[in-house]
């Protein structure tokens, strides 16, 4: 599970919305929905959820707005993803730790 998360998560704005769109599986997020919700700035939003797509974890739509939906690749990744939700919700400040430093203790550029 945690090589998946530190291979694709490189900022603590990634994490706020890998939880958000797990937590919300069935809504579509677009760039202006992130920034509302999560008070994330357009331009990292969308590069936040690009990364969430280049991990297959979301669904992409393109409508009037490039809209993303959490819906992961394979069972294995939503099996990862519903067991780092358990994980981060028992202990958010180890989670985030673990996920946002590499592997000399260092934290990792996004």
């Amino acid at each position: 599970m945690l090589a998946f998360l530190v291979a694709h998560i490189r900022s603590a704005n990634d994490l706020a919305l890998l939880m958000a769109v797990i937590d919300a599986p069935y809504r579509w997020w677009d760039a202006d929905r992130v920034r509302r919700e999560l008070g994330i700035a357009p331009a990292q939003a969308r590069a936040s959820l690009e990364r969430l797509v280049a991990a297959n974890v979301l669904d992409i739509r393109i409508t009037e707005h490039v809209r993303y939906q959490f819906r992961p690749a394979t069972t294995e990744v939503a099996d990862v993803l519903r067991e780092f939700a358990t994980a981060f919700r028992a202990d958010r400040g180890a989670v985030t730790d673990a996920v946002l430093t590499d592997g000399a203790g260092g934290a990792r550029e996004s």
